[in-house]
């Protein structure tokens, strides 16, 4: 079976759009229309023409390129190469076509090996085609170029078609010490990542798409903390970094923030393991045995890797907009608490600390709020903290402000607004108390211009990750793994 990686015919030129050549589209539509009959004499060229402009200006290049061949600055060959909505590691060939004079010339070929070319450096490691059983033609070209035949299924549409898969391999990556020279790159890395992440979730904020958001953070930690950097091919597809925290539950700690880490390529959960265990011993010789980490919550290849390495789901980040809260609500009293209300403020803050020790949490060692912090909140104009009461009698609180610099630092921004805690007294549980505490929260974020409100919880919270999942998305997971301090011993011995 020949392969597809050949260089392209001499005088050929291949291209890979970007959304100002939408310009070209017409030249696309004509194209399709000599390869499937006539289409520049109809009216729906013109149809076709429009959807190929809006398809070109909308291009991501993260998801989706489109590859021309030209010669002489004629086109004479076009294809359309897509990720897979569900399996990121999967692309799909979706539309091939060559002019019937320029066939048999190597131009279809060319066109594959580019789209594959691009495709392998944004993680792709199965390629996958389908053509009509009747289409001998196309069922040639896939097998010539590469593919294997899957045989034959029924469409969703009714149609009998061929399914074709070509798995991709990749060269070996290296892992290396992370240098000041990798950051830029290590920066656009975890931007990618970060589309991708938007994608799924368009609440995320913008503004982290900017690689020049990231890098200064990264350069800033880099300047401390020792890092790695993996490469393949001279290609940077991956980096790893963390920041130490002296005194996390009582253990000097390292942590590793959603933006210090990042892997791309087929093998990227194997290249996040690689870059661990070249970085960890690091960390244990700086008396570092609690590691922590977060990553989107969407990336199931990297929240996989670290669960592989014997990390825990610790905390979960979520958001979700400002629109009208889902549920039945309490018919309570609800009232914004004044200095007035400070003692039972404090009891409800203090409330939710004593509930954290208990099963199935055994969260301990969290010193308890003082008055003089409750006390602080409350003259704090951003932040409003809310009594709901039955019977004139407080039975439960929540505490909104803006973005919580605590909480996953993707999520911060000026126009989030977070959920800094919600308690209600166990007797009135289950009443729809915290529904409408979360519908009075959520209408002081979006009176207060907000654009989207978050919440930060321990995902051991049974009740209280019931709740919020009600009514919240996950968009980042953190996990923790502690490693057995006698292990230090022994490496000192």
């Amino acid at each position: 079976m020949r392969s597809a990686d050949e260089r392209s015919p001499e005088g050929i030129e291949i291209k890979a759009l970007r959304k100002s050549d939408a310009g070209i589209a017409r030249q696309i539509a004509l194209l399709g229309g000599s390869v499937w009959g006539g289409k520049e004499n109809e009216p729906e060229l013109a149809k076709s023409t429009a959807a190929l402009e809006k398809e070109t200006a909308n291009l991501d290049a993260d998801t989706k390129v489109l590859l021309v061949a030209s010669r002489s600055g004629e086109l004479i060959g076009f294809c359309r190469f897509v990720r897979d909505q569900k399996a990121l590691s999967r692309w799909w060939l979706a539309g091939i076509e060559v002019r019937p004079t320029d066939r048999r010339r190597g131009i279809g070929r060319s066109l594959v090996a580019a789209g594959i070319e691009y495709a392998r450096g944004r993680g792709c490691v199965l390629l996958q085609s389908e053509a009509h059983v009747d289409n001998g033609t196309s069922i040639s070209f896939h097998e010539a170029v590469g593919f294997s035949n899957d045989g034959p299924f029924t469409a969703l549409d009714g149609d009998e078609k061929m399914a074709f898969s070509l798995p991709l391999e990749e060269p070996p990556f290296e892992v290396v010490p992370l240098r000041a020279g990798h950051l830029p790159d290590a920066a656009a890395l975890f931007t990618a990542g970060y589309r991708a992440a938007r994608r799924r979730e368009p609440l995320l904020p913008a503004r982290h798409e900017d690689a020049q958001t990231i890098l200064p953070k990264l350069q800033q930690l880099a300047e401390t903390q020792p890092g790695v950097a993996a490469f393949r091919s001279g290609r940077l597809v991956g980096f790893l970094l963390g920041q130490v925290l002296p005194d996390f539950r009582g253990h000097r700690s390292i942590y590793v923030p959603e933006w210090a880490h990042a892997a791309a390529g087929a093998d990227r959960e194997e290249t996040c393991r690689a870059m661990y265990a070249a970085l960890s011993p690091d960390w244990l010789a700086d008396g570092c045995f609690s590691h922590l980490t977060t990553t989107f919550a969407c990336d199931r290849e990297a929240t996989e890797a670290w669960f592989r390495l014997g990390f825990g789901m610790i905390a979960v980040d979520a958001i979700r907009d400002l629109g009208p809260v889902a549920g039945v609500a309490a018919d309570v009293d609800i009232r914004r608490a004044g200095m007035e209300d400070a003692d039972d403020v404090l009891r409800f803050a203090r409330g939710i600390q004593r509930h954290m020790a208990e099963t199935p949490m055994f969260v301990a060692g969290i010193e308890l709020v003082e008055m003089e912090t409750i006390r602080r909140r409350l003259a704090d104009p951003a932040q409003a903290i809310f009594l709901a009461c039955r019977n004139k009698e407080p039975a439960a609180f929540i505490h909104i402000g803006p973005a919580n610099p605590s909480a996953a630092y993707v999520v911060q921004d000026e126009k989030t607004a977070s959920i800094r805690g919600l308690f209600t007294k166990p007797s009135h549980r289950g009443k729809g108390i915290g529904t409408a505490l979360l519908t009075r929260a959520i209408d002081r974020a979006r009176s207060a211009g907000y654009g989207r409100c978050a919440v930060d919880f321990e995902p051991q919270n049974i009740p209280g990750s019931r709740f919020w999942l009600t009514h919240f998305r996950p968009v980042c997971y953190s996990m923790i793994r502690h490693v057995d301090e006698q292990i230090g011993a022994r490496r000192r011995a």
